[in-house]
């Protein structure tokens, strides 16, 4: 008689588009297809990507007001008691603050926790103690970076027996090479250089920075951005003070977004922090090369910097005009690095070890849950 499928459920936000919120969606449709069961308890809103999950009908939203709320403490829960999950699975620290209370501190319910950002950026704020505190709920805390797992362990946040980093990749069936017919609709003038960037547009992601940056190198350099959020207006009042309004496209959210990466020249990243960026991979996957800000953590661990992309100060927008310049002087070494880029992501970052990796901690995680289930029929 086949076994029940495992049942995992996700903890996290929001199902917006992102790219923690991509990977998850996309791991979850693959091991779907290997005996899985995916929940998934939004606190926010359901978000447009709760449709592409295997079983969109499974996703609960709780609708979560702006600050702490015991409500949604007791909402989890409620989701827990109906779905009876093998495992929870929860994405970064805010996840974890509401699902652990809820999971009776990982003894009624193991918890994974995943962080998908810069942890060091809690020292010395309540987050941290909260982190150290939280985590003794958790069965086990991933990383999706190898530099993200030793920066938690250097912290003393997390043993190595209780951390491990589940590196994401790249799915290179749909990231990949080709034409593209984006610059003819945004009506581009022939020969223009185009730059991306790629992301939520919150603060930290630094786009009116790279406006100001774009404001001073040649009026044939243009900007896409994709994304939408709080900083719209910000980015479209900085573009239009500086005279470069006509330079910068923003296109909101896209579905499509691999056109966008082969259109482009250059993915710029200014982020003050990243853990391990899916946009540098999926446009790297896409042979298009990466100039990324050496300040944020996380990016060093896929570029190479002299080789397949660039590693350069953009801290101020003058270091932005500058590594912008420093990436497009030469149009051999471009296509060069973009060549190179293409095979770190073959290489090194494939999404068929990602996906084994989950399959592999899910089922480590959830075993003793799993047996006791069994013995109780359901």
């Amino acid at each position: 008689m086949p076994s029940a499928p495992l049942r995992v459920l996700h903890v996290i936000h929001s199902l917006g588009t992102g790219g923690t919120e991509c990977v998850m969606v996309r791991v979850a449709n693959r091991l779907s297809q290997r005996g899985f069961d995916f929940h998934v308890c939004c606190l926010a809103e359901a978000g447009e990507l709760a449709a592409a999950m295997p079983c969109p009908d499974q996703v609960h939203a709780l609708n979560r007001a702006e600050g702490w709320s015991f409500r949604t403490v007791k909402g989890i829960g409620r989701v827990f008691g109906q779905v009876k999950p093998d495992l929870i699975h929860t994405h970064n620290l805010g996840a974890l603050l509401y699902a652990a209370p809820a999971a009776g501190w990982g003894l009624r319910y193991p918890i994974l926790h995943g962080e998908h950002a810069q942890i060091s950026l809690r020292v010395g704020t309540r987050h941290s103690w909260l982190t150290r505190l939280f985590y003794t709920a958790c069965r086990r805390v991933h990383t999706v970076s190898r530099n993200q797992l030793a920066e938690l362990r250097r912290l003393g946040f997390a043993s190595e027996q209780r951390s491990l980093a589940v590196v994401n990749g790249v799915d290179m069936e749909v990231f990949h090479p080709g034409e593209s017919s984006v610059p003819e609709e945004l009506g581009l003038p022939p020969g223009c250089r185009l730059l991306g960037i790629v992301g939520r547009l919150i603060a930290s992601k630094r786009h009116v920075r790279l406006v100001q940056g774009l404001a001073q190198v040649p009026e044939d350099v243009h900007l896409v951005v994709i994304g939408d959020g709080e900083v719209r207006s910000e980015i479209e009042a900085e573009a239009k003070k500086l005279g470069c309004a006509d330079r910068v496209h923003l296109v909101g959210t896209r579905t499509d977004v691999v056109r966008y990466y082969q259109a482009m020249d250059l993915l710029m990243v200014t982020s003050d922090s990243e853990g391990l960026s899916n946009a540098i991979l999926e446009a790297m996957a896409c042979g298009t090369p990466v100039v990324a800000n050496s300040f944020c953590g996380g990016c060093d661990e896929v570029i190479t910097g002299g080789r397949d992309g660039w590693l350069l100060p953009m801290d101020t927008p003058e270091r932005v005009a500058t590594a912008i310049r420093q990436a497009l002087e030469s149009p051999e070494e471009l296509k060069a690095r973009g060549d190179q880029a293409l095979q770190t992501i073959a290489e090194r970052f494939n999404f068929a070890r990602t996906v084994d990796e989950y399959e592999r901690v899910y089922r480590q995680c959830a075993s003793r849950r799993r047996s006791r289930r069994a013995g109780e029929g359901g």
